[in-house]
């Protein structure tokens, strides 16, 4: 994420609620610190802090939807309009909630970072603008289409079916002098509006690869990479001979 017009690269740290009576990590919003805990030991009334980490920002179990998108979301969607190349990524272990960070419920105050996104930014994309975007997925090394008509998700998603649904066919990564590395054959759609760019995530999301683990009944079990696309047109104003758009 970026947190300061000056910065290129900041991280900011959510911790969810903990499942165990005691908590191991201490979460400061205020300082951005995260400080790691020790369990008391037998006559010790409370655990000792064993080393604080500082980040650029941090939330914690209390963060809501809202406050991540304000800290994250917003500032990232602010750079990509200004025409700066912006993106936003979660890390972490499974069953860390980086699903429900990026993705959240579909509708409400449990909307996640993408859906978010998606909404300012398909608002504020004026006339003379253009916004198509692309869905791929990683999974077991293999690059596929989330938006390819008729695609079916890999028949790990569906394991527990009578019948697994076929594949999707492969991507394949190319080069060339004028586009560099891109996606050959990928699909591209154009965006219109907020309620058309809720609908394609909901499609990159059903179509995604996920499966039952120890941790997640839903796991997500690949990459998945959405990519938006804007052109902006601006109208020279100066009036001098041969002067246009560009």
């Amino acid at each position: 994420m970026a947190c300061e017009s000056t910065e290129t690269i900041g991280v900011y740290v959510r911790v969810r609620a903990s499942d165990s009576t005691g908590a191991c990590v201490q979460v400061s919003p205020t300082t951005g610190e995260i400080t790691a805990l020790r369990a008391p030991r037998p006559g010790e009334a409370s655990p000792e802090a064993v080393h604080s980490f500082r980040f650029d920002q941090v939330g914690d179990a209390g963060t809501d939807q809202a406050a991540v998108f304000e800290a994250v979301g917003r500032p990232i969607s602010d750079a990509a309009l200004a025409g700066f190349n912006a993106t936003v990524f979660a890390f972490g272990q499974t069953g860390a909630g980086k699903s429900y960070t990026m993705f959240g419920a579909e509708h409400g105050a449990q909307r996640g970072l993408a859906p978010r996104m998606l909404e300012q930014l398909l608002a504020r994309v004026e006339r003379g603008c253009r916004c198509r975007c692309t869905a791929v997925e990683i999974h077991n090394e293999t690059l596929s289409d989330l938006l390819a008509p008729g695609a079916k998700p890999p028949a790990e998603r569906e394991r527990h079916a009578p019948a697994a649904p076929k594949p999707r066919e492969p991507l394949r990564l190319r080069e060339d002098a004028s586009r560099g590395v891109y996606i050959a054959n990928v699909t591209s759609l154009e965006l219109r509006s907020p309620e058309q760019a809720a609908r394609v995530l909901a499609t990159v999301l059903s179509s995604r690869t996920v499966a039952h683990t120890a941790m997640n009944q839903q796991s997500s079990r690949s990459h998945a990479v959405l990519t938006l696309h804007i052109e902006q047109e601006l109208e020279n104003s100066s009036q001098e001979p041969g002067a246009g758009r560009g």
